[in-house]
């Protein structure tokens, strides 16, 4: 892969200032990310970008490998480990079961083909092992959701918008725009369910104050899933 034709080629500068670089981004969406990743010595980081990621999950007897499209964020992501370049949802270069675990931060909503991403997760990661995802929260994703003000009160309320409707849409970012995908919760899940990966955990949180999805107390802004491959691990020797 010599080139990035994505929209992708014109945002790195736009992810590097607006989201990595986000003091509510380390506090809210970092922390989330350590709490539902799993165990293993070997993880991959899918859509690394920067590298704060890997960063953040590595240790004395962990390796992160990442992986992205943009290649100036790559050059960033070099700094903290081992980097592969991808156009997800494509993760043939890598060999079956070659991972513990994989981990997907603030990605898939970018992602078009959620089914490929899924599959392509379950077939990199060893049988035993875990996939490990922080998502916008569908809620706040999709078209028409937003707050609103009863005039005669000042009550807020939550407008779903086109909740239960799996659409794409497009958002400013910088001089330039970036497709989101809102997909429902439900369809997040069977999507996850039907590539083999059995649910372990999920975490909603409200993260107020997190510039990229802005929200409401008590509205969930972040979700966080982890999954496992059933199955053992291959034996040792």
């Amino acid at each position: 892969m010599t080139e990035d034709r994505s929209e992708w080629a014109e945002l790195a500068e736009w992810w590097h200032n607006e989201v990595s670089m986000d003091s509510t981004y380390r506090s809210a969406v970092v922390p989330l990310v350590v709490e539902i990743a799993g165990s293993g010595q070997l993880l991959l980081d899918l859509g690394c970008g920067e590298g704060q990621m890997m960063q953040a999950l590595s240790g004395p007897d962990r390796i992160v490998v990442g992986c992205d499209i943009n290649a100036h964020l790559l050059g960033m992501a070099a700094a903290k480990g081992p980097t592969v370049r991808v156009s997800l949802p494509d993760l043939e270069c890598f060999a079956g079961a070659a991972f513990d675990g994989a981990v997907m931060v603030l990605v898939l909503e970018h992602v078009n083909d959620a089914d490929a991403l899924f599959a392509g997760a379950f077939r990199i990661v060893r049988p035993g092992g875990w996939f490990a995802l922080v998502v916008n929260h569908p809620i706040v994703t999709a078209p028409g959701s937003a707050s609103v003000v009863d005039p005669t009160d000042g009550e807020v309320f939550w407008r779903p918008g086109t909740y239960l409707t799996s659409s794409p849409t497009l958002e400013r970012a910088g001089d330039h725009t970036v497709t989101f995908h809102h997909r429902p919760l439900g369809a997040l899940l069977t999507t996850a369910a039907r590539s083999g990966w059995v649910l372990e955990e999920l975490i909603e949180t409200d993260a107020a104050g997190y510039s990229a999805a802005p929200a409401q107390s008590g509205v969930p802004t972040l979700l966080a899933a982890r999954w496992v491959r059933p199955g053992l691990p291959p034996a040792a020797g």
